[in-house]
């Protein structure tokens, strides 16, 4: 079992439909809940592949995080998941900021 996997683009669309399927039934979805709901269809799918043992799960789902962003940004369909993530990460950053 591998460390990295390397996702088909079918397999994306996938990922990132089940997502925002999920953001869209969310009242005021914040970048926490796209954060929580990221992770959770990332690691689901993950799991359904049965290709990536429980240890290196959250690698792996960074790296899917990753590639999906990565396709997002050069997709009009994908704009919005390239939207959130750059809600979380400025969020994220300004968490650092205030208490570093």
């Amino acid at each position: 079992m591998s460390n990295f996997i390397l996702l088909e683009n079918i397999e994306k669309e996938v990922v990132l439909r089940h997502i925002k399927e999920t953001l869209d039934v969310m009242s005021y979805p914040t970048f926490i809940t796209f954060s929580s709901i990221a992770r959770l269809a990332i690691v689901g799918f993950l799991r359904g592949r049965g290709d990536v043992e429980d240890s290196n799960l959250e690698v792996v789902a960074v790296d899917v995080f990753r590639q999906l962003s990565e396709y997002a940004s050069v997709r009009p369909t994908y704009k919005w998941f390239d939207d959130w993530s750059w809600k979380m990460v400025k969020s994220s950053k300004e968490r650092r900021v205030r208490t570093g």
